[in-house]
């Protein structure tokens, strides 16, 4: 007599399946290779149970994900992580029986061995996380494939804390023959620029590179949208990171930077180039002829600073390109703070400060224009006259290596300057931070038109006014209504060469060789210089150079008994005729 077991299962609520690999034990490893013991009403029940397992599966990782099938459109599955239970990477998914979409890592993934079905991530949020892509954060794994695959899916893409190691540059272009006009430059962001970090390893090019290929331009496409916010590119501080640039962005229109921090780098912290090159380029319904360039609109930067590289913190060459900067700085940068070489660019509140090296000359804080036959170098410099209608305000430019101001272009206007410190001078062991600010205007065929300097600070550790206030490196140029005003505490380094004045198509403005000569003041048909006089100045005796007005007056500067208080102008000339006044008993 056969004798029967049976078993009852009850069930509260919901069933929880946990998807695992299937028993290595066979039918025909127990010997029930030969029996079928289902009975044929029974069969269709195990189908429809199937379809009710797979409703509300939890899947522990990827992988089990890419070996699981979800049957039916509709059912759900909870991913708890993408390596481990939490690592970041789960989230709630829904299979679409129908897809054949291509598994693109994070939001999407097929099952081995089927083609058509697809898990797909439920999520509404216009952005994606790039640990939905496998990435770690953690300083080791390399995540280079895990942050471009992000970006490749067309989102936004958001960076939570962690560091984030990559290997090769991470593209932010589309495909240049799918994209269309609904679909933006991509926005990034991370959590802040503190703890979002991504730490580049031996990149031969930029970190992160936006550039418009030749078929975008062709077919009018532009890079509207792009915004990078809220996290950091960070290398070693005592062995700089590989990359030609932390950021490179060609033929992006009016991108938005903002809370930003770029840090020991071996290339520039910031960089716009020219990387496309068309002899003849076609955009739409217009041909442009000789063009190797494409700006990148207005760029926007807030909060975004440079820090320890091997260039320039901020490289600008984008003629076209207006770069609107504010809350920003660059600190300790080897080829200098800022090279910007633009159109109606506006810079305020920012700081350059401690950039350029001992052997480098030609280094400097700020850098207007191209340096084409720039033989002079500065904390704020420009030599040629692409770079126009720009306004720069309440800049503190301090203990950059590299000499002084010096400008050329079109209606510049600097206002509230501070120079701390001088620049640049070769002690055998130290930095010393006393040496001359120059202003140099009008390099050879690069005129300069209606620049005003108000309320500018200049200050360096020495006391004694120098020669070298003004100088000219081209001599033939151009300088047309130049006006400074409320220019004070300027001082030079002792012992420094003499520059015998600025000097336009032969003519002598400013002579400042000695004390008495600082308060010249010359005209002529081409324009006006204008500076603030000195309200006292100090000889050893009558002057017998540079053109003076009636009342101009000179102190004596070796008051003794039989001499003079000192001398007035009587009659104005070069030098005119002077008269002794308060004779000393």
């Amino acid at each position: 007599m056969k004798k029967y077991i049976l078993l009852c299962f009850f069930a509260v609520g919901n069933l929880l399946v946990l998807a695992q690999k299937p028993s290595n034990l066979s039918r025909k490893s127990v010997g029930l290779d030969k029996v079928d013991n289902t009975p044929d009403l029974e069969k269709p029940v195990s189908k429809a149970m199937r379809l009710e397992l797979n409703k509300n599966m939890v899947l522990q990782t990827v992988n089990d994900m890419r070996a699981t099938d979800g049957v039916a459109s509709g059912n759900k599955a909870e991913l708890l992580g993408y390596y481990t239970n939490g690592d970041g990477g789960g989230g709630s998914f829904f299979w679409d029986a129908a897809s054949t979409e291509p598994d693109n890592g994070g939001t999407v993934f097929a099952v081995s061995g089927i083609n058509k079905g697809r898990w797909k991530r439920n999520f509404t949020a216009t952005e994606v996380n790039i640990k939905w892509f496998g990435a770690k954060g953690d300083g080791r794994a390399d995540d280079t494939d895990a942050i471009q695959k992000s970006i490749n899916s067309r989102k936004n893409v958001y960076i939570p804390e962690g560091t984030y190691k990559v290997t090769r540059t991470i593209n932010l272009n589309f495909d240049s023959t799918t994209i269309d006009a609904s679909r933006a430059a991509p926005k990034i962001r991370g959590e802040n620029s503190a703890s979002s970090i991504i730490f580049p390893v031996n990149i031969q090019g930029p970190v992160l590179d936006y550039r418009q290929t030749e078929t975008q331009l062709k077919n009018s496409k532009f890079g509207f949208g792009l915004s990078l916010s809220d996290f950091g590119i960070v290398g070693n501080d005592k062995a700089r990171a590989v990359c030609t640039a932390g950021i490179s962005i060609s033929g992006a229109w009016n991108p938005i930077f903002k809370n930003l921090r770029l840090r020991s780098l071996k290339g520039h912290g910031f960089t716009f180039p020219f990387d496309i090159r068309t002899p003849e380029s076609v955009m739409g319904p217009t041909t442009l002829k000789d063009s190797d360039k494409f700006s990148n609109g207005k760029a926007t930067f807030d909060q975004v600073t440079a820090e320890n590289c091997d260039l320039w913190g901020f490289y600008f060459d984008t003629s076209n390109s207006a770069v609107i900067m504010s809350n920003s700085y660059a600190h300790n940068c080897a080829k200098g703070g800022m090279y910007l070489l633009g159109t109606a660019s506006n810079i305020s509140n920012c700081s350059f400060s401690y950039n350029g090296t001992l052997t480098d000359p030609n280094a400097c804080g700020l850098q207007i224009g191209d340096d084409f036959k720039s033989t002079r170098n500065g904390v704020l410099k420009t030599s040629y006259a692409q770079t126009f209608n720009c306004v720069f305000s309440n800049l503190e430019i301090d203990s950059n290596y590299g000499k002084g101001i010096i400008v050329t272009g079109y209606l510049h206007n600097f206002d509230h300057i501070r120079i701390l410190q001088g620049a640049f001078s070769t002690p055998a062991n130290a930095r010393t931070l006393n040496t001359p600010v120059f202003v140099q205007m009008g390099l050879p065929n690069a005129p300069c038109f209606s620049t005003t300097f108000r309320n500018i600070i200049i200050r360096t550790p020495q006391n004694d006014l120098a020669a070298s206030i003004f100088s000219d490196g081209g001599k033939n140029g151009r300088a047309y209504n130049i006006k400074f005003t409320n220019v004070f505490n300027i001082y030079d380094q002792p012992g420094s060469a003499a520059y015998n004045g600025l000097t336009f198509k032969g003519l002598k403005y400013f002579d400042f060789t000695n004390d008495l000569s600082r308060n010249i003041v010359a005209e002529d048909a081409l324009g006006k210089v204008i500076y603030q006089k000195q309200s006292e100045i100090k000889a050893e005796g009558i002057p017998t150079r540079g053109t003076w007005n009636v009342g101009d007056i000179v102190y004596n500067k070796n008051p003794n008994s039989g001499s003079y208080v000192g001398w007035v102008c009587t009659v104005a000339g070069t030098p005119g005729t002077w008269k002794g006044f308060g004779k000393i008993d």
